[in-house]
Parts: C-alpha cells; sequence; structure tokens
C-alpha cells in the first residue's frame, strides 16, 4: 500500500506542478498586459478566454473522433489523431482571419480600438488552438505511459520562454522599441510552439 501511494504520488505531482506553474504565469502575464493600456488589456483577456474555449471544444471532438476511429480500426494511430486536429487547426486559423472580427465584435460587442487589439491578438495567437491540441495529445500519451515529468518540464520552459518574449517584444529591450499587444501574442505563440516542439523531440525518441 505504501508502494503505491509513493507511486501514485510521483505520478501525481509533476501534473500539481504545471497547474501551479500555469496561475504563477498568469499572475505575472496580467501584469505585463496591464502596464500597456485598458483596451489591450480587455481585449487580450477576452481573446485569451475565447480561445480556450475553442481549444475545449475542440479537444472534444478530437477525443470522440479517436474513440470511434479506434472501435473502427481496432488500433490506436497517433498520426491519424495529429492529422485530424491539424485540419481542425488550420480551418480554425483561416475562420479568423476572414471572420474573427465580426466573430468578436457580436459575441463581445467590442469596437474601436478593442475590437482591433483583439482581432490583432486573435489572428496571431490563432495557430495556439493547433499547438495546444497536439499539446494535449503528447501529454495524455506520455500520461498514460506512466511518465508525467515531461509535462512539468514542458510547462516550465514554455512559460518561461513565453513571460520572457512578452515583456521584451511588448515593452522591447536596448534598441528595440517594442510590438505592443502583437508582442503578448507572439510569445505565447512561440512559447506553446517550444512546448510542443520539446513534446515532438521526447515522442520521437
Amino acid at each position: 500500500m505504501k508502494n503505491k501511494i509513493i507511486e501514485l504520488t510521483k505520478l501525481a505531482y509533476p501534473i500539481f506542478l504545471s497547474f501551479l506553474l500555469e496561475i504563477i504565469f498568469g499572475f505575472f502575464d496580467k501584469m505585463i498586459i496591464g502596464r500597456t493600456n485598458v483596451n489591450a488589456f480587455n481585449a487580450i483577456s477576452f481573446m485569451t478566454t475565447f480561445l480556450y474555449v475553442i481549444v475545449g471544444a475542440l479537444g472534444i471532438i478530437t477525443t470522440c473522433f479517436n474513440i470511434i476511429y479506434n472501435k473502427n480500426k481496432k488500433n490506436e494511430t497517433m498520426d491519424v489523431y495529429l492529422t485530424f486536429t491539424l485540419i481542425l487547426g488550420i480551418l480554425c486559423e483561416i475562420v479568423f482571419i476572414f471572420f474573427g472580427k465580426n466573430i468578436i465584435s457580436s459575441l463581445y460587442n467590442l469596437n474601436g480600438e478593442s475590437l482591433n487589439y483583439a482581432y490583432q491578438y486573435l489572428i496571431v495567437a490563432g495557430p495556439t488552438v493547433l499547438f495546444n491540441l497536439w499539446i494535449f495529445i503528447f501529454s495524455c500519451y506520455f500520461r498514460s505511459n506512466n511518465n508525467t515529468k515531461i509535462q512539468a518540464k514542458v510547462t516550465f520552459i514554455s512559460l518561461l520562454i513565453n513571460l520572457i518574449l512578452d515583456y521584451t517584444l511588448v515593452f522591447g529591450i536596448f534598441t528595440f522599441k517594442g510590438i505592443g499587444i502583437i508582442g503578448c501574442a507572439v510569445g505565447t505563440t512561440m512559447g506553446l510552439l517550444s512546448g510542443l516542439i520539446m513534446y515532438l523531440i521526447n515522442y520521437k525518441e
């Protein structure tokens, strides 16, 4: 019994640490955005929530797809799972580019500067829908193989890169003037991409 508790603790603490890191990062990230202006802060708050909802909904769809596919094929095919989410991610970005501004305006009643901020963030951060779906897939894969430490490592590295890029790209450094809210979107995208690359490297190994 004692050995099982120790084993479960070893598997659980990296997952708990990942959630804790995300909470801490969210606190500092909002501090960075809050120092820009109110409209930018509101726009990013709306868009991060919007993207999380999209990722959650697509996550349910891909999970159902995986269950149905495996039931028919009698085997688990990672490539098919990743390809399906890739198609969904590309379709989302296309919708964001052509209809994103109308969707934001209808859902949140934003206009003027706030609407422009939100739309700019949505376009640049749109690929994070795909990145989050793939990260979810890989994290489930490694957890099913009793490897939860990789999740904590990926979370720490991706959030650290995100935070550094956010501050640098939003406010600038040395002679670089910064690019404001776009910098925050780039930081988020690159942070998740770095985490995804770490998962891919470990998956190939």
